[in-house]
């Protein structure tokens, strides 16, 4: 019999701060009767919602199911699965073979509104044997790995059709992990591979051999799957990639690629040596996006063992990198010390590669932050609850009592976490909010990402997996199976424009209303600000460095509707802010070449 299992929950991940305003939170869950878990997630500019993992069997997502090539086993595939900006989940496909595990690892949509294609979702993982890829609307393809796990790479449309999968690997075993996408639409992978391995095809096909029991990799390919460049990285131990991640809406195109991994003994990033400072430490790579050369290295790191699973950017270039640690490790000028077997940690780098701070989480048991997202761009990039200073969200899972720099939790066994912390220099070690997610079972929280919106409203995105009935917030809910997946979202508000000052005294009617048409624009458009009395008034259009690029208006604007011409701008993501006495209105807007 199958079971479905949809639960959508209203419940408050974060609490409410100082001039906070938290608005409507849910969760989604699906699964089936085995193990699934959400392993990544991304969010596009118009709220789909991507999520990318692994199941057994059957799992059903809202009214959409897909059916293990293994079922009735207990093999997993890889799976992802797109939901619409209401939550309801769209279609989703499943990428595997019949009698081995394949894993989904990393999901990325590009964005149509600066890369002037359609939207397209693209899924990291590897496979071993001979694995099926869901077509949708359009072929089923079939990819038979070289030796032990390949890594895959798969691009979908918005509507869930297959456009291309490439292969990776060689004889050994051979990962696809994270992926991302720039204004482009130009694809960048990161992994590991062992012994001699091949990316891309025919004339376009590049080798690589790891330098020892295994290398990471940086790749990137064009829109339509053709390989521009690969990056091996490592030495004579094993060494993997693990994160990726560039500003895709940058309207300028010239800020870096940055990735992050893991590495072991001496090994070489480009041309820059690193070594060790224990069994295994942190490397954050900054990386010319076009050439695949490598700008600086940065190395985190103490006497244990030190992973990172992703790293993000922040608006104005600065990095955050999050991961788990043993004993003692040097984050900058902070050291950390673990309170048990490992604790989570999450530092900040500026764009320069120097380290800003470092704050952990942890107790007596095994702790580890797994997934960061950087808050979203704005008119200004910084987060009132931090002191506007630059931060990160952070989720992972926790076992037992731990503490967050000074703030105590307990997890029921082992619980998921959402914290967010505070990465500027000489800033609070304790994070401005954290929420467990959990049960008497074990729950973990895999992937987070904040959605492109105005600055007065931050939707965060989160996914993982959660056994029996658990609670997230005030509310809860139980699984289908041993776990499921679950999508949590989050919005938050920290400016004028949607607090009730905003409004007028009992009526709900806003006071300020910003509107931009047409957006997107290609050549000639108009802001228009309506106001219910005079005011003073600065309109501007910031871009997503928080940098003012054109002042469409500066005195007493009259009531009622105003309309003032947008200038000349390059192709990019911008905002528009209207700052008045009745408060501060935000506006996306896109310039499409």
């Amino acid at each position: 019999m199958r079971v479905v299992f949809q639960a959508v929950l209203w419940a408050v991940l974060l609490p409410t701060l100082a001039l906070a305003q938290v608005r409507d939170t849910t969760l989604i869950a699906g699964g089936g009767p085995s193990s699934d878990v959400g392993e990544r997630i991304a969010v596009s500019r118009f709220g789909d919602v991507a999520v990318s993992g692994t199941f057994k069997r059957t799992a059903t997502f809202g009214g959409v199911s897909i059916t293990s090539a293994d079922a009735p086993g207990l093999e997993s595939d890889a799976f992802v699965v797109l939901y619409g900006a209401d939550g309801a989940a769209r279609w989703a496909r499943r990428m595997g073979t019949g009698i081995f595990n394949d894993f989904g690892t990393g999901v990325a949509i590009s964005d149509p509104m600066l890369t002037g294609a359609p939207a397209q979702v693209y899924v990291s993982g590897y496979f071993t044997g001979i694995a099926t890829f869901d077509g949708g609307a359009n072929p089923t393809v079939t990819l038979t790995t070289r030796s032990s796990f390949d890594a895959f790479l798969a691009a979908y449309s918005i509507d869930g059709d297959l456009l291309w999968v490439e292969q990776a690997g060689g004889v050994d075993e051979d990962t696809g992990r994270d992926v991302t996408v720039d204004a482009g639409g130009n694809v960048y992978w990161v992994g590991s591979f062992t012994g001699t391995s091949t990316w891309g095809q025919g004339a376009d096909a590049e080798t690589r051999t790891s330098a020892g029991s295994s290398d990471g990799f940086v790749a990137r390919y064009a829109p339509d799957g053709t390989l521009d460049w690969v990056l091996a990285v490592g030495g004579p131990e094993g060494d993997a990639m693990y994160g990726v991640s560039m500003l895709a809406d940058d309207p300028v195109g010239v800020f870096p690629l940055v990735a992050s991994g893991t590495f072991r003994s001496v090994s070489f990033f480009g041309t820059i040596p690193l070594q060790s400072r224990g069994a295994s430490d942190v490397v954050v790579l900054s990386m010319d996006p076009a050439a695949g050369t490598v700008a600086w290295a940065q190395q985190i790191g103490g006497n244990g063992n030190d992973y990172t699973r992703s790293v993000a950017v922040y608006p104005g270039q600065q990095i955050a990198v999050a991961g788990s640690f043993e004993n003692t490790i040097l984050v900058g000028s902070d050291v950390l010390t673990s309170a048990g077997f490992s604790d989570a940690f999450v530092a900040g780098l500026t764009e320069d590669g120097v380290v800003t701070a470092g704050r952990r989480a942890g107790g007596a048991g095994f702790d580890f932050a797994w997934g960061v997202a950087t808050f979203p761009p704005g008119p200004y990039p910084v987060r009132p609850d931090l002191g506007g200073a630059f931060g990160a969200t952070v989720v992972g899972f926790v076992d037992g009592d731990v503490t967050f720099g000074t703030t105590a939790v307990t997890a029921r066994a082992v619980d998921g976490f959402v914290a967010s912390f505070d990465l500027a220099s000489g800033g609070s070690p304790s994070p401005s909010a954290v929420s467990l997610i959990g049960s008497p079972g074990g729950d973990r929280a895999y992937g987070a990402a904040y959605a492109i919106g105005p600055f007065s409203s931050f939707p965060l995105y989160v996914t993982g997996s959660m056994s029996g009935t658990a609670t997230f917030g005030s509310a809860s809910a139980t699984s289908a199976g041993g776990t499921d997946v679950f999508v949590g979202s989050v919005y938050e508000c920290f400016t004028p424009s949607c607090l009730p000052s905003a409004a007028e005294p009992g009526t709900g009617t806003a006071v300020l209303a910003l509107a931009v048409a047409p957006n997107p624009v290609r050549a000639s458009g108009a802001v228009t600000v309506t106001l219910a009395a005079p005011s003073d008034a600065t309109v501007t259009v910031v871009d997503v460095r928080g940098r003012t690029v054109a002042r469409l208006y500066r005195g007493t604007l009259a009531a009622g509707a105003t309309r003032l011409d947008l200038p000349t701008l390059a192709p990019g993501a911008y905002w528009i802010r209207a700052a008045t006495s009745e408060g501060v209105a935000t506006q996306p807007l896109a310039v499409v070449r």
